[in-house]
């Protein structure tokens, strides 16, 4: 700690590192800065970034009339008679006291979340453009109630979205999940399906899509495109400026409209099957059958009513050829999900990689994992998928090479899912005793003891 300046409001704290340098103000109302010692400030430093409490410091502020838990350096603390002050969270939970959704705003540790919130704002409001929103409140609680169960019970770490379930008036039978977090489905798919089980499934897969950014990278695959045909343009001599924000603008707008009309990829949709009959196993019995069920009733339906009526897993591929691929394929959970640290030369974490699940489609083995990084990464790191055998994998008795899927970016404290593909005929299943991966700073990967 460098500084502390006594504020008319409150305290700042300026506070360096070796790489960055800022400021952290702490706000109180009424506050008595005149009888306000140098030990308290630094009392209230050590409480709320290292956890060192000394006496009986509050951290936490009840407001008795709203039940509502304030941060107790927020700014808008409740009068003094209708306070109630904690120490810790639990007390205040038992007492009945609701966080405060501003002082508690929980925001994903992901790269460049604010473009993918307003990638996600955009894609609701085409939805919205061409389907009102329905009014009564039975069915939308049904549907708010199901999806907060499927969030409840996901089988993977979630990356931090805040989830909106929201029913659209639309006899087409259709579900859309917007980037970030937003999930719209037809009352004509809530109609139609004949148990929560079944919707519990359609919700899975639409999740799957926000959890592994499919809206995202179709927004920086859509930037990279027009980098490259702006760098053409420059050598052909017919464009010189730079990519400005109304060429960001412009790009968000094509991605949302693309994903409301046209939906995702052929291995996007792949990975949000894979995971719904995943979701399916582990929750109920027979996931895999009851997941081919439903998409058999909605070709059914499909073939009713014609594709004007039908959007919902419509595309890339048709269901025909979707059936018949899930019918053949493989999926499994590395279970326990395996999770390895990567040191640097110090012996500190730069990196975790989580290996969450597999799927074997004819020759071809799919595994999807997570990519976490701490500030101890030395730099942004792009993965090209021109390096060849990026991940190995050894059992007790083979040993696996894998190659890198899709191109991916990660910062410092970010999260991404990366994918990995190679051909072969089984599942890896068996504990994976040692990993290599080829990754920025990174001297050697250990197995995780770190308990969650």
């Amino acid at each position: 700690m460098d500084t502390i300046l006594f504020l008319k409001e409150g305290i700042e704290f300026e506070l360096s590192s070796k790489k960055e340098k800022g400021k952290v103000k702490f706000y109180f109302q009424n506050f008595p800065s005149e009888l306000f010692s140098i030990e308290e400030a630094e009392n209230i430093l050590r409480t709320v970034f290292i956890q060192e409490d000394k006496g009986e410091f509050y951290k936490f502020v009840g407001n008795k009339q709203s039940k509502l838990l304030h941060v107790y350096s927020s700014n808008h603390l409740p009068d003094w008679e209708f306070r109630e002050n904690f120490v810790d969270l639990v007390e205040a939970t038992k007492l009945g006291y609701q966080q405060c959704p501003i002082c508690f705003k929980k925001l994903p540790v992901i790269m460049d979340y604010e473009t993918e919130l307003s990638l996600g704002m955009e894609v609701a409001a085409v939805v919205r453009y061409y389907y009102p929103v329905v009014i009564v409140d039975e069915p939308q609680k049904r549907l708010r109630e199901i999806g907060e169960k499927v969030i409840n019970c996901w089988p993977l770490p979630l990356k931090g979205y805040s989830y909106k379930f929201t029913l659209i008036e639309s006899d087409g039978i259709n579900a859309i999940a917007c980037p970030a977090g937003e999930i719209f489905v037809t009352s004509g798919l809530l109609n139609s399906v004949e148990s929560d089980e079944e919707l519990e499934m359609v919700l899975a897969h639409e999740i799957t899509h926000v959890e592994q950014r499919h809206g995202y990278n179709q927004y920086k695959n859509a930037q990279a495109m027009a980098a490259a045909a702006q760098v053409i343009a420059i050598f052909a001599g017919s464009a010189g400026k730079q990519t400005n924000s109304s060429d960001i603008v412009y790009i968000i707008s094509s991605v949302a409209r693309n994903i409301v009309l046209a939906g995702y990829s052929r291995d996007n949709e792949r990975e949000a099957d894979a995971v719904a009959i995943l979701y399916s196993e582990k929750n109920t019995s027979d996931g895999k059958r009851k997941f081919l069920l439903l998409l058999k009733k909605l070709k059914y339906l499909q073939d009713f009513y014609g594709e004007t009526k039908f959007k919902l897993f419509a595309s890339h591929p048709d269901l025909e050829k979707r059936i018949n691929a899930l019918q053949k394929s493989q999926f499994a959970f590395l279970n326990p999900l395996e999770k390895f640290d990567g040191l640097d030369k110090e012996g500190n974490v730069v990196a975790s990689l989580e290996l969450l699940y597999e799927m074997l489609y004819e020759t071809k083995l799919t595994l999807v994992a997570n990519l976490a990084t701490t500030s101890n990464l030395n730099k942004k790191v792009k993965l090209d998928t021109r390096d060849r055998n990026w991940l190995s994998l050894k059992t007790e008795k083979t040993k696996y090479d894998l190659d890198l899927r899709d191109e991916a970016e990660i910062d410092i404290d970010d999260s991404t899912t990366i994918i990995f593909e190679m051909s072969g005929n089984q599942l890896i299943s068996p504990t994976i005793n040692k990993l290599s991966f080829d990754f920025s700073n990174v001297k050697n990967w250990v197995k995780s003891t770190k308990e969650e």
